[in-house]
């Protein structure tokens, strides 16, 4: 058996996850894939289970929520500008997926 000071204690270290939020790039990054991946997902499930009247399509997130930047700071316009140019590609897929017969 051995004493208290014998033990050692080793506590696991905090992995920051929202280091991709981190500048104007990162920022960026992020808004447009939740534009172009989460945004149509989410969509379709809403119009699914609001038609059904039930929850048949459960929640599925690829890309999570980019945080809310301070208003007219350098992140909050790439958040912007990122949210516009995920939009515009979608926009530009799907165009193409429509055209193709």
């Amino acid at each position: 058996m051995t004493a208290n000071d014998d033990v050692q204690v080793f506590e696991a270290e905090h992995i920051d996850n929202t280091g991709l939020n981190s500048g104007c790039a990162g920022a960026f990054v992020q808004s447009f894939g939740h534009a172009l991946i989460q945004a149509p997902i989410d969509g379709v499930r809403e119009v699914v289970n609001t038609l059904s009247g039930t929850k048949i399509v459960p929640k599925v997130e690829l890309v999570k929520t980019p945080p809310k930047a301070e208003i007219s700071t350098p992140e909050w316009e790439a958040q912007r500008f990122g949210t516009g140019a995920g939009l515009i590609a979608g926009l530009i897929i799907l165009s193409k997926l429509l055209s193709r017969r």
